[in-house]
Formats: C-alpha cells, structure tokens, sequence
C-alpha cells in the first residue's frame, strides 16, 4: 500500500468517527492525529491552536456559512476551533468584498492575511467508487462549478479528475456533488468528491 493510499485510508477512518467533520479535513497533528480543515489563511495547526481564541467571530461573519465549530470530544484544547465543513456550504472566499471577511475579523492572526491567488484550503479528491461519472456516465457537475478549472474530464469517458496544483479547496464541488443524494436511495449518501489536507501544509 502507497503512501498516499495510506493517508487516504486514515483520512476517511477518521471521517467515519467524526461524522460532523467527515468533509473537513486539512491539517494534521501529529500528536493526536486528528486532521482538520481550517479556514483561509490559518498558521500552521500549533501555531493556529496557540493563536486561536474561539471566538467564533470568523464563524459568524462567513456569508456562506461555511465555517463551523469543531465539536471535540476528547481535544478540548481544540474544541470549538473554527472548521470548514463543505456538505452544505463551500467557500467563495468573499469575492464581494475587498478582503476574505474571516481573515479581516480574526483579532489574533491566527487567519494570517493572505492573496486569494494564495489560498490552499486544502485538495479535491475523487473518490471513484462514489462518483457517478466513475461509476457509470453522465455527470461533469464537478468540473462545471469549478471556479478555478481544476477539474477535467478524461478524454474518452468523461471521467471527471483533478489538477492539483489549480485546487485551492474551497470546497464547491463536493457541496455540488449530487452522488450523496443518489446514493441515499441506495443507503449511502458519500459524496464523488472531497477536500482532502494539503499535505504540503501539515
């Protein structure tokens, strides 16, 4: 098994504990090995924990509800940190406003001031199993909400896949993604898409 299989696994594993933060994973602790996504222009995770003061003010003022208080359990330490969860909502990182609004709030620098051009929530990632393109035929909802054409489709079957370095994981085409809707007929409703960390910021 390839490391990157490896990751995968341990993401989804930890998804299926956690239902509330199945779609938002980002930034890995290598202490508890908890993975989450965090919201635009967040430090690194112990430098994001140590600034962070659950506020709540980047949770309140997200126009597209997008962010969402983690609920921890067993991390109280990170409870009630902000989350990106991309079910629902996806991040337009406020292209009506003159800066991303989460990162204007934030009164620690926890959300560090960032371009739009720099921001790498984290990486779309089929799941073939789930989409309804992999599966069968028919389906570029993905690729046509993308607002930054990181999504192609394969030339002979349509087959929808990802161009990493154009993703910045804002998260709208796992919110678009009707295969969870599809497949809550069958009992499964697992999205064809998700936003997995950017590995290159654990």
């Amino acid at each position: 098994m390839n490391n990157e299989r490896r990751f995968l696994l341990k993401v989804l594993g930890i998804s299926a504990v956690l239902p509330l933060s199945a779609y938002s994973v980002s930034k890995l602790d290598a202490k508890t090995n908890e993975v989450f996504l965090r919201p635009p222009g967040a430090l690194d995770e112990r430098d994001f924990i140590s600034r962070c003061l659950k506020c709540g003010q980047c949770i309140a003022i997200c126009p597209q509800k997008a962010i969402s208080p983690l609920i921890a359990e067993k991390n109280f330490k990170k409870a009630n940190t902000p989350i990106m969860i991309f079910q629902y909502a996806a991040c337009d990182l406020c292209k009506n406003e003159n800066k991303m609004l989460c990162i204007k709030i934030c009164p620690t620098g926890a959300l560090s001031d960032i371009q739009r051009k720099d921001v790498r929530i984290g990486i779309a990632k089929i799941i073939k199993e789930n989409c309804i393109a992999w599966q069968s035929t028919g389906c570029s909802i993905c690729k046509d909400a993308c607002p930054e054409k990181a999504i192609e489709l394969t030339p002979n079957a349509l087959e929808p896949i990802i161009t990493e370095n154009l993703c910045n994981g804002c998260g709208i085409c796992q919110k678009i993604c009707p295969t969870s809707l599809a497949g809550s007929y069958k009992g499964t409703g697992k999205k064809g898409v998700i936003i997995l960390p950017n590995k290159e910021r654990l």
